[in-house]
Order: C-alpha cells, then structure tokens, then sequence
C-alpha cells in the first residue's frame, strides 16, 4: 500500500471524485508539496477536465502550453487543451489515414478528410494522457499529478483504453486489405508507413491500458466530503476503478467542518461527525485524509500550502483550528443580497426546456429538482418530466427514491429519468452492424465478394463522435417533448453534467448531425450494389432528431438556461466562462442562481466566510450579463429527500426570507 506521506509515490497520481469536493484543490495542493518536500522532485500539475480550473486554485493567468508555477522552481502546469492536442494528431498521421482509408474503403479523399475530423472519439483525451505518461517514462518528471473530471466522465478516460482499441481494429481492417491485394498481385507483403503507424498506434494504446491500471503502478486518490450523495458517488466510483484494475489506496475526505460555538456550525459538525462513521466503515481498509473545513476559499500559494501539510501528513491541522488562521479580511458591515424576481418568471413562459447547469458541487441536481416539483405543484395543468444526462446521475439520491433509465413517477403530473446513453449508443451501433451484416449477406447469391468492405463498414458505428450516446439519450426524450402521445410532457428539465462536459454536450448536437450526413453519403455510395434503404433511414432519422434539438435549444421561446453558482472566486469564473459558452450556442441565459450564501452571524469562522462572500457576489451581479440573481441561503444540513427539497425551492422563488 502506498501513503501519501511516503516516498515512493508512483509516477502517474489522478486525483478525482464528484463535482466540487475539492479535487482540484487536492491536486494543487499535493502537487505543490511533493515539488515542495526538499527531495528534489520535479512535479507537472495537469488538468483533463474540459472545464479547467488550475489557473483559478493556483491564482495565476494560464494559457494551453505548459508553464512554470511561478512561486516554484521545480513545479509546472499545463491544461490539457484537448481539441487542439486532437486536431495535431489528426494533421500529423493526415498521410496515414488518408491512406488507410482510401485503400480499405470506398472514401473518397474530402470523405475522409471529413469523417476523421468528425470521429476518432476519445482521441483528443487519449493523446494528452499518453503525452503525460510519456513524461513520466522519459524522466522529464519524477511526478505527475492528474486534476480529472468530475466521475462519470473521469470513468470514460480510464476506459480510453477499451474504446481506443477498437477504432484501431477497424483502421486494421482497412489496411487488410491494401495487405491482402498487395499479396495477390506480387506474391509478397512488405509493411509500410501505414502499417508502423498502426503498430506504433497499438503500443500506445497497450501503454495507456497498463499505465492506467495497478500493474503501471499509476495511483487513484479518491476525494470526498461527508455527505451522502458524495459518499454514494465514491462507492460507485471504487466498484468501477476495481473493475478496471485502478489501484486506491488512500481517499481525501475534505472539508470536514469543526464543532464551534455557534448554531450553524454545531449543525455542520453533527451531520458531518455520522457521515464520518459511514466513511470509515464504508472505506474500512483504505488510508483516510481528513482536511479541514476553512474559513476562506483555498487559493493560492499559502492556503494551498495548509492543505498540501494535511495531503502529506506533514501536519494535523485540527479542523477547529482551520478558520482561526483565515481571520484576515477586514471588519466591515456588509448588507445582505437582494433577490430579483426568484425563479418566477419561468413558470410563466410556455417553455419546453429548462436547462440547470455549472460547476460542479454547486447544487445543480437539488436546485433542478426544487425547480421540477415547485413547477409541477403551481402547474398542476403542465406535465413534467425531470431528466439527467450526468454520466454520474445523482436524481436518486437527491429525491431519496430509486431513479432509472425508465420513467418514474414523482407526482401526479412530475416524472424523473436518468438516461443510460452507453446502452443507447450500444443499441445503435448493434442495430447497425446488424444491419450492414444482414444487407453484405444478401450478396452471396449473386457471387459478389466485398467481405473487407462488409468488416469495415460493420465498424463504422465506433468512430462515433464523443458525447454522441448523451445527445441520442437527449434524442429519445425528444419524442416526449414534441409527439402528440399521451405521455408527451409540457415541460423537460434537464440536470445536466458539470460546465465543460455541459458545452460539449451542447456542441453535440451538431457535429453527432454532421457525422450521421458523412455516414449516410458513405452509405448511399452503395446504392447500386446494396438495399441500405432500412439502415440509411435509421441514419436519416437520427439526423433528422438532432437537428430538431439543435433548433429547441436555440429556440428562446422554448428553452431557458439557469446558471447554478455559489460565492466563490473559482466558481465566478467558471459561471462566467459558462455563460458565455452557452450564449455562444444560441441559447438564453437570463437566470442566476447563487447558492450557498451565508447569513449574518456571530461566530467569527461565519462571518469571515460571508465577508469573503460578498465581493464575490458583486463580481456575479457585474458580469453575468443581466441575469436576474437568485439569492439561495446556506443550509445547515444536506438537501435530499422531498421535505427538505420543498424548504429549498421557498427560496427559490421567495418564498422565504433569510437563511434557514
């Protein structure tokens, strides 16, 4: 087992776990004391979450390169920009590919040249991790430090691997063929650049695959806070990283307030003090870090460094003792937020969807679930259908019932989804395959060989694009919103995943159109030779679903976007960043919700949390482009469970006053 206060860390440390338990702070702030530890380390602090943040927890201006930590000598960052590290592997192999293509297929050259713009999904991930590994391998770091994306997208990298392998295979089966003619026409078969390609593309893949498990001895640290739905996520999390030979041996549970003098807190503490005997019976056998809950937001260099000593053990700060230290911002009388109109207005409007999203652990899923039931008890008229395209649903644990991939019933007119978009896809491309199957072996009377073309066009479906499962899944619940069937809904509320995994998902919709348009052109190319007449159809349909979301979605008439934010400067700049990204796809975002706001108090760790609060809570006003704020208090317990999802949704639409 390996400590994190040890000296043989492994090369390769992913730090991960549920939107905003801290895992960037975590990674920060261990990458920090490992370059810091006087053992000469050289550490890379990385970042493969869409939605980077390390630049915001390190308190320095970043761009996509990777730089020096300027209060560090021996310490780097770099955010991984994947579309850029995707579009240098597509321009640096174009000759190969090209070729591949055009060899085992019958792609013409703009063809191709637009189907591997489209497709190679998880490539643009796959290249910066082999890029880290690679640093690790050839010493340029002694250390390397993953800041990841939140879990159910986290999980998608960890299966790079599986996925990978299978986009290699179809590109093998178009060099088949080049290798098999060659073969017939000269007796011979010498491999060239195609074929090193492909090798050199298969040990990267295996390298991956190796690095990533406990035989690479790359390392998984686990962060969570106490309370049960990051509890819930951490368990599936480890069931998952077991199944895929992840090694854990340590978990961070952060932010573990203390019990001080003061109502709130006592609150905080008793809840967190039973989530902790959960954790300690639920992870028995793994080594447990406990880094207290500060006064102030960890940002830059000395607070980083408090919690980097907690990481390490280098220092067993009491939680009790935390806040003491961050008493530093001046004593001045701040005046409480005012509300704007709630989440009123949107009752009002004849919309189809509303769509609730941000960064990540600021209360997306309770406050598109207070939303969902407030909305179906004042429109008893609408019916309403709650759904989630979060890879790591988290419906169930907010309502406290059982939520799946079916319908579910919530109230008379209120029901919940959380969509399996794998499953979706799997059924899509086994369809598919056994489609192109079914129409190749309609041939075999006629004496028409084409068994290297029948193989690859089987294959096809892998090069989906990423993110394409979670829009057929957003395609499927469209029937819901615009058929005339008794059990079309009114109104759709998504919960969506965190912000940089929400505007990619928001991108979808359009380049998932334009693959299916490359695809039916590749398809109608056999027209004369086979009867894809069914299959095409299927491609048609798809085509024709997408670009009816893509136009609901732009439609302000019918879509509204809440931006779900609390008083904290790394989550300012992701909701602003958000903002614009949203807007940028043509839709409306002219609500706010700033949640987690503390009241007034007497307790000095309160206070100091909700002076701190305030400046943030002018730079949302002054930047978020005219949304109307909705000020939501700070609760002193976890929000699940329908009683206390109603006491939530009072504030949301001012229905009560003050913290509760």
């Amino acid at each position: 087992m390996v400590h994190l206060s040890s000296s043989n860390l492994p090369g390769l440390i992913f730090v991960g776990g549920k939107g905003g338990v801290g895992k960037t702070t975590c990674a920060a702030a261990l990458a920090m004391g490992i370059s810091s530890s006087g053992q000469g380390k050289r550490v890379l602090l990385a970042s493969t979450d869409p939605a980077h943040s390390l630049g915001d927890s390190l308190d320095m201006e970043m761009d996509e390169t990777m730089q020096p930590v300027p209060y560090s000598n021996s310490l780097a960052v770099w955010q991984i920009p994947a579309r850029a590290v995707m579009n240098d592997f597509v321009r640096t192999h174009k000759t190969e590919l090209r070729d591949l293509a055009l060899r085992g297929t019958i792609f013409d050259q703009d063809d191709i040249e637009r189907f591997f713009e489209l497709s190679l999904p998880g490539i643009d991930e796959m290249a910066g991790v082999l890029e880290l590994s690679r640093l690790v391998r050839e010493k340029a770091y002694d250390h390397v430090v993953v800041d990841t994306a939140p879990t159910g997208h986290t999980l998608r990298l960890l299966m790079l691997p599986a996925e990978m392998r299978r986009w290699v295979k179809l590109l093998d089966l178009m060099q088949e063929k080049h290798r098999y003619i060659s073969k017939r026409l000269t007796g011979i078969y010498r491999p060239d650049s195609a074929d090193r390609f492909l090798s050199s593309l298969e040990r990267d893949v295996v390298h991956l695959r190796n690095v990533l498990s406990s035989r690479g001895r790359g390392l998984f640290i686990p962060v969570l806070i106490p309370e049960s739905m990051a509890i819930e996520e951490t368990q599936e999390l480890l069931q998952s990283l077991t199944a895929l030979h992840v090694e854990v041996d340590a978990l961070v549970v952060n932010r573990v307030p203390a019990d001080r003098d003061c109502r709130l807190c006592k609150a905080r503490s008793v809840g967190a003090s039973a989530q902790l005997d959960v954790i300690r019976r639920t992870f028995a056998g793994h080594e447990l870090i406990e880094v207290p809950l500060f006064a102030t937001e960890v940002k830059g260099r000395r607070k980083l460094k408090h919690v980097s000593k907690a990481l390490l053990g280098k220092e067993r700060t009491s939680p009790s003792s935390a806040g003491v230290v961050e008493l530093t911002l001046p004593r001045v009388e701040v005046p409480a937020p005012t509300n704007g109109h709630g989440l009123d207005r949107l009752l009002d409007k004849d919309l189809q969807f509303v769509i609730f999203g941000g960064k990540g652990g600021v209360g997306k899923t309770t406050t598109s679930v207070a939303f969902a039931l407030t909305c179906a008890e004042k429109r008893p008229d609408k019916n309403i259908l709650l759904f989630s395209t979060d890879p790591a649903h988290s419906l169930s644990d907010s309502l406290d019932m059982e939520i799946g991939d079916a319908l579910t019933q919530i109230s008379p007119n209120l029901f919940a989804m959380e969509t399996n978009a794998a499953r979706l896809l799997k059924r899509f491309k086994e369809q598919y395959r056994e489609a192109v199957s079914r129409l190749f072996r309609s041939l075999l009377p006629r004496g028409t060989d084409l068994a290297f073309d029948r193989k690859v066009m089987e294959n096809l479906a892998d090069l989906a694009p990423p993110g394409l499962d979670e829009v057929m899944a957003l395609a499927e619940v469209k029937d819901y919103v615009v058929s005339q069937s008794p059990q079309a809904f009114d109104l759709l509320v998504l919960d969506m995943a965190p912000s940089g995994h929400l505007l990619a998902f928001l991108k979808t919709p359009e380049i998932g159109r334009e693959w299916c348009k490359t695809v039916l052109r590749l398809l109608l190319k056999y027209k004369n030779v086979l009867a894809f007449d069914e299959m095409a159809e299927d491609v048609l349909q798809l085509t024709r679903d997408l670009r009816l979301i893509m136009e609901l979605l732009a439609d302000n008439r019918k879509t509204q976007f809440v931006a779900v934010a609390i008083p904290e400067a790394m989550s300012v700049e992701e909701t602003i960043r958000l903002q614009k990204g949203v807007e940028d796809c043509g839709i409306e975002c002219g609500h706010l919700v700033v949640n987690m706001i503390s009241d007034p108090s007497t307790c000095p760790f309160c206070e100091e949390r909700r002076l701190q609060q305030w400046g943030y809570l002018q730079q949302l006003s002054s930047r978020c482009n005219g949304a109307v704020p909705c000020y939501v208090p700070l609760f002193e317990s976890e929000i699940h469970g329908e009683k206390r999802l109603r006491e939530f949704a009072g504030a949301l639409f001012n229905t009560v006053d003050g913290g509760v």
